[in-house]
């Protein structure tokens, strides 16, 4: 059996290898999106501004930060230096995965989770449910080229009671953490990632085997099978 080449979505920055062994390479490449909430352009060893002259240009947070393994990516690819972005995670994320501006799929703010966040003066049409089921999405897309899709990590694509509170809803075969909330109950294995406490309705799924333990969640993370498939081949 041929393995399907793979696109994996991280929610938090889980750096690993990924590829399939070389007898049994297929002819598409892997795909990896990596997104990193609240990541300040110098809170990496790789300088993303540059001078006038469009070169890049060093700042002494690139020199305090180390980031080698973005550092090797960047050796490998182009590093792009003019982007945009939402100020917040939710606009962000629907937009990655739809490919539409936020003007238009209409989650302008983040979602929360258990009630409509719109407020007295929010925008018209505001979208607080989040992407749906029906919705054509990046993972989806890839899907239906014959990719096996995987998310890993924060989800928060739509509010707590619907459809896009669920990864797999939209189009990702595997689903590791991804939930309605944003920040975590907790990232400590000691706090069964915020089960059990007052926290709880943000408490991290799928990572059970985990409580009790002296992990970081980015660690379980990338220790779920799926997840390791990507390096094992």
């Amino acid at each position: 059996m041929i393995p399907r080449p793979l696109l994996a979505v991280f929610g938090v920055l889980v750096v690993f290898p990924v590829g399939l062994h070389a007898e049994s390479a297929p002819a598409k490449p892997n795909i990896v999106v990596f997104l990193v909430d609240d990541m300040g352009v110098m809170d990496t060893s790789v300088p993303f501004l540059t001078d006038e002259t469009g070169a890049a240009k060093r700042y002494p947070l690139n020199d305090y930060y180390r980031t080698p393994n973005m550092e090797r990516l960047a050796k490998q690819g182009i590093r792009f230096n003019n982007f945009y972005a939402m100020s917040v995670c939710s606009p962000t994320r629907i937009s990655i995965m739809t490919g539409q501006n936020a003007a238009r799929h209409h989650t302008t703010n983040w979602i929360d989770p258990d009630k409509d966040n719109r407020g007295p003066w929010g925008p018209p049409e505001w979208n607080w449910s989040g992407l749906k089921r029906d919705d054509v999405t990046l993972p989806r897309l890839l899907q239906k080229a014959g990719y096996r899709t995987i998310h890993v990590g924060k989800g928060h694509f739509g509010a707590r009671a619907f459809e896009g509170a669920e990864p797999k809803n939209l189009g990702f075969d595997v689903n590791v953490g991804g939930a309605s909330f944003g920040s975590p109950g907790s990232y400590y294995g000691e706090d069964s990632y915020g089960l059990g406490t007052r926290r709880a309705s943000s408490a991290v799924p799928h990572l059970e085997k985990y409580h009790g333990t002296e992990t970081f969640r980015g660690g379980p993370l990338g220790d779920q099978p799926s997840v390791r498939s990507m390096a094992l081949g």
